[in-house]
């Protein structure tokens, strides 16, 4: 798959290209069109969203102590594998990738509980 296209492949990108296709496919076909700059409005919902998520953040470190967050980078995708697999009881920023879709994950929890009665549900 076109690594382009591939980029496209989260729920975010596919919410906004249900919303308006032509950001997607400006993206696709690099028109290089200037994207319209962001309100007032969204730029101050996206920092207050931000503080909010990291005071959370800092919460949760106090009750797993056993904790990392993933940076955004080319290796996130790893990263995550690796924070599993060390373990870690808590990952900010979980990045996963199935099937060609990827996306991320604000906290990712490990839970040792056993499992309760879900019914047809596991």
């Amino acid at each position: 798959m076109d690594n382009n296209l591939k980029k496209l492949l989260t729920a975010s990108k596919f919410k906004n290209w249900l919303a308006c296709n032509y950001t997607t496919i400006n993206e696709i076909n690099k028109k290089e069109l200037k994207k319209k700059d962001s309100s007032k409005t969204e730029e101050i919902r996206r920092q207050r969203g931000d503080e909010f998520e990291e005071k959370i953040y800092k919460e949760l470190t106090k009750k797993y102590p056993k904790h990392i967050k993933i940076k955004k980078n080319d290796n996130k995708i790893d990263e995550t594998k690796k924070a599993i697999e060390k373990g870690y009881d808590l990952i900010h920023k979980a990045y996963f990738e199935n099937e060609g879709w990827h996306g991320e994950i604000d906290f990712l929890i490990k839970v040792e509980e056993k499992k309760k009665n879900l019914g047809n549900f596991e």
